[in-house]
């Protein structure tokens, strides 16, 4: 018999996870994929320290054959599961981890691929007719991709934006991003352009609704902070209406910025810092780097590379 139910063992392991400053997406992320563990049809009324290596290998084999979900989702609710036998392992309620030898399958690479600079260029510079009814929405959606490719933000940070974190005598906005890390950001002359204009809407809508000013940046016709998923969705449909096919969701905007801005300054530590990435590892994968970028980043680094040596 266990000393803690279930609910307490997850509680205890969450509260060590807000101690550590992981994020509020990490952590709902982990606790969802025990969650889901415990609603396996093999597992269900057991208790979570009752884990072993089937257990882990059969939860593994139901998310990909039966849930059918991608490599992706896959490896994150490994990896949920992963800190959550490591915490006990720490803890002694366990004496082994039995992630050690779980293997995931790659079944796709579901990265956004970096939108091209001219097909970027001619969303954002908005040159088809507006809808005079979503008039002030479209500007509100295109001030917001602006600023997001400006900075390379994370949704969750452009949400998160409040006015009190812009400064434009500087062209500089504060972000916290994953882990309560603060950064701050640069606005491009086309970013702040595009965030004057929308300002004068929002306030609009403020004096219009005759509500209080929540004080964050984006906000709905209503005068309150938009919702971050309908924000999301907004700026994803402006960028699908371009007619070019699929060029992703929003998160693209963030792989776009951090490609572009390496293929013309080939200083990946500098991206790094721009992205608010931990590990290099993480900035890497954002990358897509143009083969010319590559030969000449391999002659100007490599000392035999020069047609003339000295």
């Amino acid at each position: 018999m266990h000393s803690m139910t279930n609910e307490e063992l997850i509680q205890e392991w969450l509260d060590s996870l807000k101690l550590e400053n992981k994020s509020d997406m990490t952590i709902n992320e982990y606790k969802k994929c025990i969650l889901l563990m415990l609603e396996m049809p093999f597992f269900k009324g057991k208790h979570l320290l009752d884990l072993n290596r089937e257990y882990i290998s059969l939860f593994r084999l139901h998310r990909a054959d039966v849930d059918a979900v991608s490599a992706r989702t896959l490896n994150k609710n490994l990896s949920g599961i992963k800190n959550f036998l490591s915490y006990c392992l720490r803890r002694k309620y366990i004496l082994e981890n039995f992630f050690t030898d779980i293997q995931v399958k790659y079944k796709n690479n579901s990265l956004p691929r970096p939108i091209a600079v001219d097909t970027l260029n001619e969303i954002l510079d908005n040159k088809a007719p507006l809808n005079p009814k979503y008039n002030n929405q479209k500007l509100r959606d295109l001030a917001a991709a602006e600023i997001a490719y400006s900075g390379g933000l994370r949704i969750s940070e452009l949400h998160a934006i409040k006015l009190s974190d812009i400064s434009l005598s500087t062209l500089q906005l504060k972000v916290l991003g994953k882990g309560n890390r603060e950064r701050i950001v640069f606005l491009g002359k086309k970013a702040l352009e595009a965030l004057s204009t929308w300002l004068l809407i929002r306030n609009k809508w403020i004096s219009k609704a005759g509500v209080e000013d929540c004080g964050y940046l984006f906000i709905a016709p209503s005068g309150k902070h938009i919702a971050k998923n309908h924000l999301g969705a907004c700026m994803t449909a402006l960028l699908k209406a371009h007619g070019s096919g699929n060029i992703g969701s929003t998160h693209a905007l963030r792989h776009s910025f951090a490609s572009h801005m390496y293929n013309k300054t080939k200083d990946i530590r500098s991206v790094q810092e721009m992205l608010g990435h931990k590990s290099l590892a993480s900035t890497q994968v954002y990358i897509l780097v143009d083969h010319e970028t590559l030969i000449e980043s391999y002659k100007d680094a490599h000392p035999r590379a020069r047609a003339n040596q000295d």
